[in-house]
């Protein structure tokens, strides 16, 4: 588990390389849990336009993968997001197919160097782990939405 301090106390928590392994992304999760159908997918909306028109480090990037699961979970080939462990317990509303593109490209952002998501992790085999993972995600959202993945 990799743990971010703050004043000498735990702010953070990251469990494994899923999408929905961290303090942030759990939070996330309990978020959409609690909104209403309508309210879920302009959260996971926004979350998605704010991380795909980022700049620089993102340092609440979890969030944004987490986001992205969640589309992808609605992918053929991604079923498995939408009941992973962490997962929302409510049913999700269809999101719009238009917004698989963003998910893709909010991926491609998570997964850029200056992001500073892929820094961090305590061994070198969880960090490879989590890109592997935010590049299935990837690869879903493109192919499901016709494109071709490319790096």
């Amino acid at each position: 588990m990799t743990r971010t301090q703050v004043d000498g106390r735990s702010v953070m928590g990251t469990w494994g390389p899923g999408p929905f392994q961290s303090d942030y992304a759990a939070d996330f999760v309990d978020e959409v849990d609690a909104a209403s159908l309508e309210a879920q997918v302009e959260l996971v909306s926004s979350t998605l336009h704010e991380m795909a028109r980022s700049t620089g480090r993102i340092p609440d990037g979890a969030e944004g993968v987490a986001a992205a699961a969640l589309v992808a979970g609605q992918c053929p080939g991604g079923e498995s997001y939408a009941t992973d462990e962490g997962a929302p317990k409510r049913p999700l509303p269809s999101f719009p197919t238009e917004l698989r593109a963003v998910a893709a490209a909010a991926m491609t952002r998570a997964l850029d160097r200056d992001s500073g998501m892929g820094d961090g992790w305590v061994e070198a085999g969880e960090a490879a782990a989590w890109r592997a993972e935010v590049e299935r995600i990837r690869t879903l959202l493109l192919q499901a939405d016709g494109a071709k993945p490319h790096r």
